[in-house]
């Protein structure tokens, strides 16, 4: 019988049997309808459109620059994204250099906006470059590929990033350090290739699906030689793969060669494509990539342990690195619940010139203020966690 009724149950016909409603009510079958009720959408409320309302969007700036590059002898368009606070203040910011800007800006975008608004990521620049032939472009004239042959010029394109892109990022855009460079699948060969020809450019690097197998592993051996070096700074490699990648012998010969200060990070991006991983895969590499600034792991610091966090990430940066807004903010906080009020005037005066003048500034400032006015405590925490515990009271 219940299949009889499962036949006819696509029809929904309004004679239906009772008996047979009550079947396909309990199997979901049947629509509510068929008891006489009205359609849900009959009292639904309607849907107007606002005409004076906007979607709430981060007040990143974007822009689009041009540069005739003398070393490519072509003009290439520039695609830079500026933090928020970008224009309340003359800092200088880090800045991740993007290859094939012209495919990924948007989508990289979107993750630095996400990562900066939770303080994963420092305040930093997006610099999109353009490619206009990347196969030819991004090969190292040590590997042969049948489509490009002799033309390969990574060299060359090393050279117009040295000699002419960061230049002008650094003098227009107040570009700075830590300089990451980002490559997806044939720009993350050019990534792995900048940091092992010339660390002292890019000594980090982002490499989204390396293929790294050409030329009997070419680009390995060549980052090893890399980390061999005692001329460089400290690096930072942290790849992803989904179809190309490192082998389990490459990446263990690496990190034996890798030094104390330096930070090697691979793995796999699941369930994607080689041309879907790159939104997962970006977020998770620089969230890697600056996990020793984040601030999630301030949590349970005190501000002067953060203090002291964050001015001893100078050698690895290059540069003096700013805790995220987040942090900094909480910092100030905290400060004024321990009652030191010059350590936390210190920090809003610090505040104010990386990220702007807060719309609560003058109440932070008052309050700071009047903390300042009744002096600091003379105990440490280092002392307080050093005094002897009391002897519980006998019974």
């Amino acid at each position: 019988m219940l299949g009889a009724v499962a036949a006819r149950l696509p029809y929904q016909r309004a004679d239906m049997h009772p008996n047979h409603l009550a079947i396909a009510l309990v199997l979901g079958l049947a629509p509510t309808s068929a008891l006489g009720a009205p359609p849900a959408c009959a009292q639904d409320p309607a849907l107007e459109p606002s005409t004076n309302a906007k979607i709430p969007a981060a007040a990143w700036t974007q822009e689009v620059f041009t540069l005739k590059s003398k070393q490519l002898g072509e003009e290439i368009r520039v695609f830079v994204g500026k933090p928020p606070t970008f224009s309340q203040s003359q800092r200088k910011l880090p800045a991740l250099y993007l290859l094939d800007g012209q495919y990924y800006f948007t989508k990289i975008l979107s993750v630095l906006t996400a990562l900066e608004a939770d303080g994963q990521v420092p305040e930093m620049l997006l610099i999109g470059i353009e490619s206009r032939d990347r196969r030819v472009d991004f090969t190292p004239p040590e590997i042969d590929l049948p489509d490009v042959g002799g033309r390969a010029r990574a060299k060359t394109y090393l050279d117009f990033l040295e000699h002419e892109l960061i230049p002008a990022a650094e003098s227009r855009l107040r570009a700075d350090k830590p300089r990451i460079l980002m490559g997806h699948s044939h720009g993350a060969m050019l990534a792995i290739y900048a940091v092992s020809e010339r660390p002292k450019l890019f000594p980090w690097v982002i490499a989204l699906d390396p293929p790294v197998h050409h030329e009997h592993g070419f680009l390995g051996n060549a980052l090893q030689r890399a980390l061999a070096r005692a001329d460089r700074p400290p690096v930072r490699v942290v790849s992803r793969k989904v179809v190309f990648g490192w082998s389990v012998e490459q990446w263990a010969q690496l990190q034996r060669a890798a030094k104390a200060k330096d930070l090697l990070r691979d793995g796999a991006i699941a369930g994607e494509s080689h041309e879907s991983m790159l939104f997962p895969a970006s977020y998770q590499a620089l969230q890697e990539i600056f996990l020793d600034s984040s601030a999630l792991r301030t949590r349970d610091l005190t501000p002067l342990e953060i203090d002291e966090l964050y001015r001893g990430l100078a050698e690895c940066y290059g540069a003096e690195i700013t805790p995220p807004e987040p942090a900094m903010r909480r910092i100030i906080e905290d400060f004024l619940l321990e009652g030191r009020g010059s350590h936390a005037a210190t920090w809003l005066d610090r505040y104010v010139a990386t990220y702007g003048k807060p719309n609560d500034l003058d109440e932070l400032a008052s309050r700071v203020k009047a903390a300042a006015a009744l002096g600091d405590p003379n105990e440490t925490v280092a002392g307080l966690l050093a005094l002897p515990r009391a002897t519980p009271p006998l019974r």
